[in-house]
């Protein structure tokens, strides 16, 4: 049976929309300001206003598109405790998609395999995974097929089975990926506390 996804404690999907749309702001007045800019004068120099209070409000968007538990001017954040675990794991199955998401999806997925987990954040994470393999192609995939080593188990294999029967051939192609790097040597779940 999967599991109903608890009510998120941030605005994942609003805040990415937020971003994209943000971003297709400054490029279009980034666009405006290289067709009047040879011309100079009041135009060239109105649009480049216009560009500039664009990009800022573009780079506010980045920042407000990151859950504020992740907002950090040290870098990625470091996955410590359970509670992290679980803010993480969250962050992966609303699966937001704005300007570097992947990277940051990639840098979740790589400490998630290396964190102690407990049974329900593991069956979350098989969610995770399996909701991936009917996806696009993206930036992250190679990072969510390392975790799904440590993730490996009968329920997951059971639902790579019934994704495998989809006549999509890109779900067929990430479920031959991902049969590939697990029967490859991936490990046997471990019993965590």
């Amino acid at each position: 049976m999967p599991l109903k996804m608890p009510p998120a404690l941030f605005d994942y999907l609003g805040a990415a929309a937020r971003e994209r749309a943000s971003r297709a702001a400054f490029k279009s007045a980034a666009q405006a300001w290289r067709l009047v800019r040879a011309d100079g004068g009041s135009k060239a120099e109105l649009a480049e206003r216009a560009m500039e209070r664009a990009r800022r409000q573009s780079v506010d968007a980045y920042v407000a598109a990151m859950p504020p538990w992740f907002r950090s001017d040290t870098g990625w954040p470091k996955i410590k405790n359970a509670d992290q675990i679980d803010l993480a794991i969250e962050f992966l199955e609303h699966d937001p998609w704005f300007n570097e998401s992947g990277y940051f999806k990639e840098h979740l997925a790589t400490r998630l395999k290396q964190a102690a987990l407990t049974a329900t954040q593991i069956e979350r994470l098989r969610a995770v995974v399996l909701k991936a393999l009917t996806g696009k192609n993206r930036r992250e995939f190679r990072d969510y097929w390392r975790l799904a080593r440590k993730l490996d188990g009968d329920e997951l294999r059971a639902g790579i089975a019934e994704i495998s029967k989809q006549p999509d051939p890109t779900t067929r192609r990430h479920v031959s990926r991902l049969l590939r790097i697990l029967n490859q040597g991936g490990t046997a779940p471990k019993a965590w506390p």
